[in-house]
């Protein structure tokens, strides 16, 4: 992975520190080695530069703003992941999901989880979990009025 790295470098030294699946693959690898503040710069630039055609950098972005306890911009992130991607990516909704639920959002968490799972289905899956998650949330939700 330190190899990678260094030649993902290389690459983007070549190309004005800017050429997005090089940097994609470079912050995949700092990623792994859990070197998130390292891979959020590369992040951002893809995201701000190229996030339509890069749905996955909002995705990445959203998972180390959560991992740095940043939920709101995780929200926002994930958020755009989830608008960005088309077909939309129930995985992007489900963690939007759970940033909305930690936020305390119960309404907009329960409304994100019903879109995934939706979509889910649609593709003829359902999650063991998925009833007794909805229940809990709507449990939260009509008591958050």
């Amino acid at each position: 992975t330190l190899e990678a790295i260094d030649n993902f470098r290389r690459v983007l030294n070549r190309n004005d520190s800017y050429f997005p699946p090089a940097n994609l693959e470079l912050s995949y690898a700092l990623l792994s080695l859990k070197r998130y503040d390292e891979a959020l710069p590369n992040l951002l630039a893809v995201s701000q530069r190229d996030g339509a055609r890069y749905p996955v950098s909002y995705f990445h972005l959203a998972r180390v703003y959560e991992l740095k306890g940043e939920l709101k911009l995780a929200e926002a992130a994930f958020s755009q992941a989830a608008s960005a991607s088309v077909p939309t990516n129930a995985q992007f909704l489900l963690d939007l999901s759970r940033v909305r639920e930690k936020l305390g959002d119960f309404k907009g968490s329960l409304e994100a989880m019903e879109q995934g799972l939706k979509l889910m289905q649609e593709q003829g899956l359902k999650p063991v979990w998925s009833d007794e998650r909805l229940a809990e949330l709507r449990a939260k939700a009509s008591a958050q009025k």
